[in-house]
């Protein structure tokens, strides 16, 4: 994926997430329960892939669940109640993507052997609609797990806003 928008300029609730190559379709992340404005339970699809994202726990935002094509991959708050660092676990590893400076709009990366691997930078400085993603994560990795790394992103800025 190369980057991913806020739909409207007005309203975090539906994300588009765009692929690097134009041989893929774009991606859709859009919040279930819109007019209750209930951050809950997402939708995700990408052309005939599809699934949800929702709590694991009712009215607790720090764990989540990535739910399609046949695998979970659990998005959690590395420490309670702190959503400037999430753990990404699924069958195939884990990852940990955490906000690089201590303010909204700030770089998330996710490094491994003290390499950045991963990162969401806006395009515009503290505009959180609009962000560029660099992956240099394995080829081979799951969907759901980039997912979960922009969502945490994405849900991060929709709880600072929710405050």
């Amino acid at each position: 994926m190369s980057g991913f928008s806020a739909r409207y300029d007005d309203d975090l609730s539906e994300w588009l997430v765009y692929p690097e190559s134009e041989d893929f379709p774009e991606c859709n992340i859009r919040c279930r329960w819109q007019i209750r404005q209930d951050p809950g339970e997402w939708d995700f699809r990408m052309g005939d892939t599809f699934g949800t994202i929702r709590t694991k726990w009712r009215d607790r935002y720090d764990d989540w669940e990535v739910i399609g094509d046949n695998q979970i991959t659990r998005i959690r708050m590395v420490w309670p109640g702190d959503p400037r660092e999430w753990r990404i676990e699924s069958s195939a590893g884990e990852y940990v993507i955490q906000m690089e400076y201590n303010q909204p709009g700030s770089d998330w990366i996710v490094e491994k052997d003290r390499k950045v691997i991963f990162r969401c930078r806006t395009v515009y400085q503290n505009d959180i609609r609009d962000w560029i993603t660099e992956d240099d994560l394995p080829e081979d990795e799951h969907f759901n797990t980039r997912v979960g790394l922009v969502f945490a992103v994405i849900i991060s800025n929709v709880l600072a806003g929710m405050r």
